[in-house]
């Protein structure tokens, strides 16, 4: 049997520009929240995607770090927060 070649490319498992852990907020008014994010903390929205008036994923930096949010979709209920755990080693973790 022939050894299967393992990808030599090595894959940062943090993506560029987040950090170790990334809060996700899924709320009723994802536009709402981003305002006032900007507001309320200078943040800056990096990545918007919306569907049907809603914002399906957006991304909001506020200083060093990215909070995500979205409008929750049916038949989900909003959500205080979901947290992204970005790890080095998933199948040590």
């Amino acid at each position: 049997m022939e050894k299967k070649k393992k990808n030599s490319k090595k894959v940062n498992p943090i993506p560029k520009g987040m950090r170790t852990v990334t809060p996700y907020l899924l709320t009723d008014d994802a536009e709402g929240l981003i305002k006032f994010m900007k507001s309320a903390f200078g943040g800056e929205l990096t990545y918007s995607m919306k569907a049907d008036g809603k914002i399906m994923h957006a991304t909001v930096k506020i200083g060093d770090s990215i909070v995500m949010t979205a409008d929750a979709p049916a038949p989900y209920n909003p959500m205080p927060c979901q947290l992204y755990l970005y790890i080095e080693d998933v199948d040590a973790v």
